[in-house]
């Protein structure tokens, strides 16, 4: 494993900044050194099993720790299955609503909104907890990384891809992305003003002080991007079904279209105010997504990174307002964290979200960015690094 980073790696702190932030100067450190997230300590433990969705049972310790959990583990399930259906439902409640889940186990939060396929199948497992000394979480631990049966670790705190994402852009290390010099994060737009989007990249005019601009509000910075985009507006909301006026009727259209209007006007004027020179700045639009799933090849060629994990109507929603901004004009990527560094490729998983994979592709061929970055676990750092890129396949199991 490599040893801690050196200074001037890039900060990767999960607390969000304010919108406009200053980008930093790129990293002293070569782009496959950078630390885009450091955790102040991971603690060893043994997953026993996922359950709620956002729960799961471990053993604090190694392997050996794990095992007298284990055995206590597995009476305890033979005396629930012995039990009534309900009583068995009721001793668990009672057991997760402690905090001490399965009998000799801990209760931590999983941080992962997707299925995690491919990632517990062998279960118990190694695993890496942060721990939080918040008196008001009513789970101390959560659950960062799981080690497969290779030796590989993965990431599996989703949520933290954009945290990782920022430090690369605030390194100006994420290839294939047009000139910027000012990041937003978490900026409406669209027609109704209810499409997020993770990140805003702006370009200031050659000459242009940047300095008012990089004190806007999360409103200023959702005014910016309406006018950035306000040819987009009206596409982005046929994208997510029919045209706005279409979907509303009687005096909501009206109001919808006096409101689309007050803002672009507001825009302008805020544009006219910031400087002449403002109204040519360019946006890049950023969509994030943490990747986790992989397979083998059957041809052999390796292994390939894949997302989604299941079906996910958010994603395709979000790609669907990427690919409206590329056609009107506005430039647009869409970003895949692979939290795991055993992989030599990406592709849209056709197989578990055929919806997603066809929308990817379509995006792909209206000049949205597919930017797949292999952000993975340095052990002896306690940090997340970033290892490069991998190129894009829209061909694997395209059923056409």
């Amino acid at each position: 494993m490599r040893g801690p980073a050196a200074a001037g790696a890039a900060p990767s702190g999960t607390r969000r900044s304010a919108a406009g932030a200053d980008i930093q100067q790129p990293a002293a450190l070569p782009p496959a050194e950078l630390i885009v997230l450091q955790y102040e300590r991971l603690l060893p433990c043994q997953l026993l099993r996922r359950y709620k969705r956002f729960l799961g049972d471990v053993q604090l310790g190694g392997t050996e720790a794990a095992a007298p959990a284990m055995a206590a583990q597995a009476q305890a399930a033979a005396a629930a299955t012995a039990a009534t259906a309900a009583a068995a439902a009721a001793i668990e409640a009672a057991a997760v609503q402690a905090g001490a889940g399965a009998v000799g186990c801990t209760v931590v939060h999983v941080p992962n909104t997707g299925s995690m396929a491919g990632l517990l199948g062998a279960l118990p497992a190694a695993a890496l907890l942060s721990a939080s000394a918040d008196p008001k979480r009513k789970y101390a631990h959560t659950h960062e990384f799981i080690q497969l049966q290779g030796g590989t670790w993965v990431g599996v705190h989703s949520a933290k891809a954009n945290a990782m994402v920022r430090a690369l852009l605030q390194a100006q290390a994420l290839p294939g992305l047009p000139p910027y010099s000012r990041i937003q994060q978490e900026v409406k737009f669209g027609a109704d003003g209810k499409s997020r989007v993770d990140f805003v990249l702006h370009r200031e005019p050659q000459g242009e002080p940047s300095s008012a601009a990089q004190t806007s509000s999360s409103s200023g910075g959702a005014m910016a991007a309406a006018v950035g985009v306000a040819a987009a507006a009206a596409a982005v909301g046929a994208s997510n079904g029919a045209p706005a006026a279409k979907r509303r009727r009687g005096s909501k259209a009206a109001a919808a279209a006096a409101a689309a209007a007050t803002a672009v006007q507001a825009g302008e004027a805020a544009t006219a105010a910031a400087g002449a020179g403002a109204m040519n700045t360019k946006c890049c639009y950023l969509e994030v997504k943490a990747s986790t799933l992989a397979e083998d090849r059957e041809d052999g060629g390796g292994r390939i990174a894949m997302f989604p994990d299941a079906v996910s109507e958010r994603a395709q929603r979000h790609v669907r307002e990427l690919t409206a901004l590329a056609k009107a004009g506005a430039s647009a990527a869409l970003v895949f964290a692979v939290l795991r560094d055993d992989c030599n490729a990406w592709a849209p998983c056709h197989e578990r979200d055929p919806a997603y994979g066809r929308l990817v592709r379509e995006a792909a061929a209206a000049g949205v960015r597919l930017l797949p970055v292999v952000c993975a676990l340095d052990e002896g750092a306690s940090a997340v690094r970033f290892r490069g890129t991998l190129p894009v396949d829209l061909d694997y199991k395209w059923a056409g």
